[in-house]
């Protein structure tokens, strides 16, 4: 029989396993970007984000969650105002 203890320890170690996962897999994509934009290898991309310290890298993030928003609810409007009955508008 396994006690309550050992499942709730067993979810927070699979949770914690998830959210390290998708950790480096943002991470990743912050190398992988200006790596394939820029012209440079992950290596070299990865040393940009580095050289300019953790403020720079921050910016980045930052940059980076704000375009993907903003392109996701310029899709989502055009989506909806598609989706409505009326005058062809797409």
């Amino acid at each position: 029989m396994t006690s309550a203890s050992g499942i709730g320890e067993r979810h927070i170690k699979e949770r914690t396993e998830v959210i390290g996962a998708a950790r480096r897999a943002k991470e990743e994509a912050l190398v992988a970007a200006p790596a394939e934009r820029g012209g440079f290898t992950r290596a070299q991309a990865a040393a940009r984000l580095a050289q300019g310290g953790a403020q720079r890298g921050e910016k980045y993030r930052t940059l980076r969650d704000v375009g993907q928003a903003t392109i996701s609810r310029v899709l989502s409007t055009a989506r909806r105002i598609c989706a409505n009955p009326g005058p062809p508008r797409c």
